[in-house]
């Protein structure tokens, strides 16, 4: 087993495992040890026949052992991504929900907070890898291998159960937990690539408006966020144009 592993690819890599019986010979127990993440379990999964999945970029710390035996596999996650700036556009943001907003039955005015980035290029996109930020930290890091087709879009929630829903569009919550928005005051949002180049960004103040969204005053273009109540008679439109008629 190498000392070390770098992820170049999304793909499952198998971690093959050999062993020296005091006959000198070699044999494999890929399948006989067992396999623990002991530093970066957000980075990778793996299962108990040693393949590793990679989830985001990063590094991570697998410990193998066999028979009493251990050793130590450092694993560097580092999957470049082909997105550009023009070809995410973040359409819309709902930092000060007053009701149920991501359709679990529940109002929580942080789960139910909300940020919509919708793929307005010709093409299927893997947006995996991409880090979506507010003005104090990471919020959420798009798993790798999630592919945004053309003119379709994906809504982070800051939480909640929507493993329900049965919506034509991409659903994630927040990795942190929460989206944390500002709910006066100038907030911000930023979207990156893994190589740390601002895909898009936008800035606003919510001081006021509660219960509605900000989006692009005119859909998928990026113009100025403006009150959603001033563009239609809804209050938002997660994953949705402004008139609820969707992107694609």
């Amino acid at each position: 087993m190498p000392s070390a592993l770098t992820v170049l690819e999304f793909e499952q890599t198998q971690i093959k495992v050999n062993a020296i019986l005091s006959s000198e010979a070699i044999v494999d127990v890929t399948q006989l040890a067992t396999y623990k993440i002991i530093a970066g379990d957000d980075v990778i999964s793996i299962n108990n026949s040693g393949f590793l999945t990679p989830i985001m970029n990063g590094n991570a710390t697998v410990q193998v052992e066999y028979e009493g035996i251990s050793s130590k596999l450092s694993v560097d996650v580092n999957i470049q991504s082909s997105v550009m700036a023009g070809d995410i556009i973040i359409n819309e943001v709902l930092a000060a929900p007053e009701k149920d907003v991501n359709g679990d039955g529940v109002f929580d005015s942080t789960d139910d907070e909300f940020i919509e980035i919708v793929n307005i290029s010709n093409d299927s996109l893997d947006i995996g890898g991409l880090v979506v930020s507010d003005k104090t930290k990471v919020r959420h890091v798009i798993p790798l291998g999630t592919i945004l087709e053309s003119f379709h879009s994906l809504v982070i929630f800051g939480g909640g159960d929507v493993s329900n829903s049965s919506s034509n569009f991409l659903i994630h919550i927040a990795s942190v937990g929460d989206l944390g928005l500002n709910n006066s005051g100038v907030e911000q949002v930023t979207v990156q690539n893994p190589n740390g180049e601002i895909i898009d960004i936008v800035e606003f103040n919510s001081s006021g408006i509660k219960g509605v969204s900000l989006n692009r005053e005119v859909d998928l273009e990026f113009s100025n966020l403006v009150s959603h109540d001033n563009l239609s008679t809804e209050n938002y439109s997660p994953g949705r144009r402004v008139d609820l008629s969707p992107f694609f």
